[in-house]
């Protein structure tokens, strides 16, 4: 990877420099080229003079969303609780546009056990997990990364924080959407039922306070408010052929999505491509009545029917915690959205996961993206980057090298990444 720095490019601008041609700046213009010299980045990196390229971050708060929005009137019963989702706004100039697109999709397991304390450890920029991890990403330079289990707060202090810190890395993602997630969202019932109401096993899904391990969406390209919603509020037995177990007291109130499901487009070389996003719930910790892994089940299936809806190209990105073969869970669920006719599976894979097969296993051990205790479950393909098929496909794989680096500490989970171009 190389740096090229131009500097002392002078820019027509006005108060915002991009805008008013009789307004002189000065700037450093650096353009990030990979080993096969693709211009990866070009990016405004300095300002002179005392001027700050702003970026609004607009979180919508649930309660104050159009409950009326929905996705299309084609999907019947899957609307009711879809909101329309405001995105970033940025006077940033725009990216420049290379023949490839590069998707990430990383279960970075950076959540901590209490509200502040991830924002925290970016900002002091001691802890080794949270350098390993920026490390990665800005080494795989994405163009769009779903990042799960990370921390959310009403101000998106941490999502900022972490992206200030790729920035200054050279990984530029000036846009991020971050919806509200249901971890440790109280539920006003005793989902768990212990006989008390409000502990973290009666949330919304299971977690310590409210925003614990949430969705994060980053992208060089910007988010279009338009094509932007939420489904994170949808209720769990308004599903259609819901498999839900609860009782009427818990049904009337349970969400569907275990963290979050975000659908959302960019423009890329005069195309919008549709995104969708989500981290489903795990098909375990739960008792014969299978509750978490029916959950599972009709969070994938739920995600289906909007591929079904979304114009294409499209492309899914997810951790839907369920191998297509292995494992506890549904797994013919797993199976039938991986067939799904709109979708393609490119099978990234990689030498380190081929080496850590676990016998008794049938799914192939190179497409796996999670190194979980053995023999149960063992290492499974949990993580997935699912383009639809008018995109075509470049490279891609699982970032678990056949000698293990030091990674993440404490992360089984692996980085994937794909790129894919227009045909």
């Amino acid at each position: 990877m190389g740096l090229i720095s131009l500097a002392s490019q002078k820019l027509a601008g006005q108060t915002n420099p991009i805008r008013n041609p009789n307004f002189q700046i000065r700037c450093e213009i650096r353009i990030v080229i990979d080993p096969k010299f693709r211009i990866l980045r070009s990016t405004y990196a300095r300002y002179e003079p005392d001027f700050r390229p702003k970026c609004h971050f607009v979180h919508p708060p649930i309660a104050s969303v159009d409950a009326a929005a929905t996705l299309s009137a084609q999907v019947s019963g899957l609307d009711a609780g879809a909101h329309t989702l405001n995105h970033i706004v940025s006077d940033l100039p725009n990216a420049s546009i290379s023949e490839t697109l590069r998707l990430a999709s990383y279960t970075a397991a950076l959540e901590r056990n209490a509200p502040g304390l991830f924002y925290r450890d970016i900002i002091h920029g001691k802890s080794s997990q949270i350098r390993a991890a920026l490390r990665l990403i800005a080494t795989i330079q994405p163009d769009i990364l779903a990042l799960q289990r990370f921390d959310w707060d009403a101000e998106l202090r941490a999502a900022r924080a972490f992206q200030a810190v790729l920035n200054a890395q050279g990984c530029e993602m000036p846009h991020l959407v971050a919806p509200r997630p249901n971890t440790g969202v109280a539920s006003g019932v005793d989902i768990d039922g212990n006989g008390q109401i409000g502990r973290p096993g009666d949330a919304q899904s299971y977690g310590t306070f409210a925003g614990q391990r949430g969705l994060l969406l980053l992208s060089r390209l910007p988010f279009n408010a338009q094509d932007s919603q939420d489904h994170s509020q949808v209720l769990w037995a308004n599903v259609p052929q819901t498999r839900s177990p609860d009782p009427p007291e818990i049904a009337r109130v349970q969400r569907l999505a275990y963290v979050a499901m975000l659908q959302t487009s960019i423009n890329w070389r005069q195309h919008s491509i549709s995104l969708l996003t989500f981290h489903a719930s795990p098909p375990v910790f739960d008792g014969p009545e299978d509750r978490n892994g029916r959950r599972n089940a009709d969070e994938i299936t739920y995600a289906a029917a909007l591929v079904d809806q979304l114009p294409e190209p499209l492309v899914l990105l997810a951790n839907t915690n369920l191998d297509p073969v292995d494992g506890e869970g549904h797994n013919e669920v797993m199976s039938q959205l991986l067939a799904h006719p709109k979708l393609q599976d490119p099978k990234p894979a990689s030498l380190g996961g081929q080496a850590a097969v676990n016998t008794g296993h049938r799914g192939p051990a190179r497409l796996d993206t999670v190194d979980w205790r053995d023999p149960r479950p063992g290492n499974l393909r949990v993580n997935y980057i699912l383009p639809s098929r008018d995109l075509a496909l470049h490279d891609g794989a699982v970032n678990w090298p056949a000698k293990e680096l030091p990674g993440p500490q404490g992360n089984s989970h692996r980085l994937i990444w794909q790129d894919v171009s227009l045909p």
